[in-house]
């Protein structure tokens, strides 16, 4: 196997675009194609660079005669990437709003100004609002959970990723369609009452665990592409 299949084979292997490997190697993407394509060999800084990207040995990646998967030097780590810094921003706010509402709710600060402006709708928004922020903030908390793993364990494989995605948002669909029926029963005057009947429990339930939006919130983390770091 050649040092270009072998370049190849490594950025598939991990899931990562040709305009993010060319930043990550500090080159720029037609040099990297040009390595890939076999028509330029990279330096020693180049070769270098490659090693600790996909954080193997560079007699690897030297040796035409040996294929299959490298050995590595270490586990594969990662770096904070922007929805990383979001989510945690988001937390943060969400952990303030949420001490927040419970003091005005407690207070029954919230109660008497929604009333005064929405009267009976203004109680019903609050037992939906209210509720609500807990399952976010828990379901940021997952994923600053899963970037934290990334971080300073080891980052899951292109295969775990997408099983990781594509259960992560099955269940985030279910808590949003959750989400929008509540606020129609809570704002029909003429919902159905079979409606009613199958989201006042899972109101109830929602609002007793709301931990359960951990998953979701950790399985999405887990299945986005971070950037790799040395170790």
């Amino acid at each position: 196997m050649t040092l270009a299949e072998k370049l190849v084979s490594l950025r598939k292997k991990y899931g990562m675009g040709g305009a993010q490997t060319a930043q990550e190697l500090g080159v720029a993407p037609e040099r990297l194609a040009a390595w890939e394509d076999g028509s330029e060999t990279p330096g020693p800084s180049g070769l270098m660079s490659i090693a600790d990207v996909f954080d193997v040995e560079l007699e690897w990646l030297l040796d035409e005669g040996r294929s299959g998967e490298p050995e590595p030097r270490r586990a594969r780590y990662s770096r904070f990437c922007m929805a990383d810094r979001v989510f945690t921003v988001a937390f943060v706010l969400l952990l303030i709003l949420r001490l927040c509402a419970m003091y005005l709710v407690s207070n029954g600060v919230w109660l008497r100004l929604t009333m005064g402006y929405y009267g009976n709708t203004g109680i019903m928004l609050v037992h939906v609002c209210v509720p609500a922020l807990f399952p976010l903030l828990y379901f940021t908390l997952g994923w600053l959970a899963a970037a934290l793993l990334c971080r300073f364990l080891a980052s899951p494989e292109a295969g775990m990723r997408r099983f990781c995605s594509i259960s992560g948002w099955v269940l985030f669909a279910l808590f949003c369609i959750y989400v929008v029926l509540s606020v129609f029963v809570t704002l029909a005057d003429n919902a159905p009452g079979a409606l009613i009947l199958l989201i006042s429990p899972l109101m109830r339930a929602l609002a007793s665990a709301p931990e359960w939006l951990l998953l979701p919130g950790a399985l999405l983390g887990l299945a986005h592409r971070r950037p790799p770091r040395r170790a």
